[in-house]
């Protein structure tokens, strides 16, 4: 289970299907439930929204609570060592196998990040894909996804290549998918699914092309400071 903070709307960011319709009505659910509402603060004008600042204490604040009072432990370890934190860009499937922080349970972590924005030049589009070797976001059609970004094609394409070499075939629930029919896998299929994803060889997904705007999240610092 994970929780997102200013992902793209469903509807926005996937085409038409199953997954999608499920994520959007978890979002309305979401909305409805929270302590925001359809009118506008009254501190708030156009065009002037607050500002990004840097700064130990200008950005995100969380409280994780595990209940590790009322969970038992599980059959999959990894789900009960701590918190993994992600952050990227709005549009794109959080994928914390890649890269990720651990947040542990009963410390303080602060996480500093650096960006890099990347505008490319409209020119440029006259250029082949393969010579400029990048993608814009119409360029490429995916199957789930309505826009194209590398980290899109490469979730699209490591899954097809897990449901493939699956005896029985099934997708973890979690996952975007077209197919109407898809057999969501059990826990011990998922932990499968999960190896096979990671074993995946360079070469296969290599038609996943950097993208041509975006922006890109350097790396991560982050420390735990003290037990709580």
């Amino acid at each position: 289970m994970c929780c997102t903070f200013n992902m793209e709307k469903a509807e926005v960011m996937f085409q038409k299907n199953r997954y999608s319709r499920m994520v959007t009505r978890m979002q309305e659910d979401d909305f409805i439930g929270s302590f925001g509402g359809p009118e506008l603060p009254s501190w708030y004008t156009n065009n002037n929204e607050p500002k990004s600042k840097s700064g130990k204490f200008k950005g995100l604040t969380l409280v994780l609570d595990a209940h590790t009072d009322v969970v038992s432990a599980g059959t999959v370890s990894e789900d009960f060592q701590g918190f993994l934190g992600l952050v990227e860009e709005n549009s794109q499937f959080p994928l914390v196998k890649e890269r990720s922080f651990l947040i542990q349970p009963g410390h303080v972590t602060y996480a500093a990040i650096s960006a890099t924005g990347i505008i490319a030049s409209d020119a440029i589009q006259s250029v082949s894909p393969v010579t400029r070797n990048c993608y814009f976001p119409n360029e490429f059609e995916l199957q789930v996804h309505s826009n194209y970004s590398r980290a899109n094609c490469l979730l699209e394409c490591s899954m097809d290549y897990a449901r493939n070499k699956l005896e029985e075939k099934c997708i973890p629930w979690y996952f975007p998918t077209t197919d109407e029919q898809a057999k969501p896998c059990d826990p011990w299929l998922t932990k499968q699914f999960l190896n096979i994803m990671e074993q995946i060889h360079d070469e296969t997904c290599s038609y996943c092309l950097p993208d041509c705007e975006g922006t890109v999240i350097n790396d991560y610092h982050q420390r735990p400071i003290s037990e709580m």
